[in-house]
């Protein structure tokens, strides 16, 4: 009876040990680090090595990296000479170490004006437009800031990727056995190459947007004002007066326009009132209104009715008496 308990009890203490040699066996390839995402497909049946696995651990935070920050800005300023203040600019850009990129001078009959593209060191460029600010009167001053630090890191992660890509390449080109086998490895080469070029590209004007500030000046004198003589500038003042008279009278009843509603309702006000006075007065008596006092008239010369003297009757003559004939 105990052998057969001694028995059982082995039997039970294998089965045990098999199954946690299983279950450690068939855990391992969950753990395994996974494949390279850059793998290369197989060329001609030749199968390039499996890059290593990236090293365990917390992926980089772009936010402890050095902010990049690409700044452009706009200035516009009023001097009495353009040219020789553009000169005075480039001069200040040069010894800062930065250079000119473009410069357009503009001296017809009108106003000279003259424009420049700097380039200004980044960690300079407040320093030079500080100084370059005394030369004449600034009209305007626009100075903007991007961060393109997540631009960078992108570009320089797939360019890298790429890189290992032709490099890869490059390893199976060397090794290819067949001219089928190379020309396919070749295409494909050709473009990886292609896209490592544009994205080299893109860094390098990213780069330098980042080292460099981009600054437009603008440099114009005071406009002069001409006055016209004679009969057309009469016709131009008249013009310009005639069209000062309109805005102020648009600008006038625009004022006005608001209080309309309420001018209204008081003459309507004013009418009803006068209705009603007139409909409590009896009929047939007219409306009393009001006495209106007349000025006086001035008295007129000579003697009037009263004045005048009253005239004597005339005598009257007696007739005189005819005498009788004699005998």
């Amino acid at each position: 009876m105990r052998r057969w308990v001694g028995l059982v009890a082995a039997a039970l203490v294998l089965t045990l040990a098999v199954g946690c040699s299983s279950n450690l066996s068939g855990s391992a390839p969950e753990n395994a680090p996974p494949a390279s995402r850059t793998a290369v497909p197989a060329v001609g049946g030749i199968q390039p090595q499996e890059a290593p696995a990236p090293p365990a651990g917390p992926v980089t935070d772009t936010t402890t990296l050095k902010a990049d920050i690409v700044t452009t800005g706009t200035l516009r300023m009023t001097v009495a000479k353009p040219t020789e203040v553009a000169d005075k600019f480039v001069s200040v850009t040069v010894g800062a170490g930065g250079h000119v990129d473009s410069r357009n001078e503009q001296s017809g009959h009108g106003s000279p004006t003259v424009e420049l593209v700097l380039r200004i060191p980044s960690d300079k460029v407040d320093g030079v437009l500080a100084e370059v600010g005394k030369l004449g009167a600034i009209d305007s001053m626009q100075v903007n800031h991007e961060d393109v630090t997540s631009q960078r890191v992108d570009l320089d992660a797939r360019i890298k990727a790429l890189q290992t890509s032709v490099d890869r390449l490059l390893d199976l080109m060397s090794k290819a056995a067949s001219t089928s086998t190379l020309l396919e490895a070749e295409n494909q080469l050709t473009q990886r190459q292609a896209d490592l070029d544009a994205l080299r590209a893109q860094r390098a004007t990213l780069g330098d947007q980042i080292a460099y500030s981009t600054i437009t000046v603008d440099l114009a004198t005071e406009p002069e004002v001409i006055a016209e003589g004679g009969f057309f500038g009469a016709v131009k003042d008249g013009w310009n007066a005639l069209v000062k008279f309109g805005g102020g009278l648009a600008a006038v009843i625009g004022f006005v326009l608001p209080w309309t509603p309420i001018f209204i309702l008081l003459a309507g006000l004013v009418w009803l009132l006068r209705r009603r006075q007139l409909r409590r007065q009896p009929k047939g008596q007219p409306a009393q209104l009001p006495a209106l006092v007349l000025p006086s008239r001035p008295a007129q010369a000579g003697p009037t009715e009263e004045s005048k003297p009253t005239e004597e009757p005339t005598p009257t003559e007696e007739p005189t008496p005819t005498e009788e004939p004699k005998p």
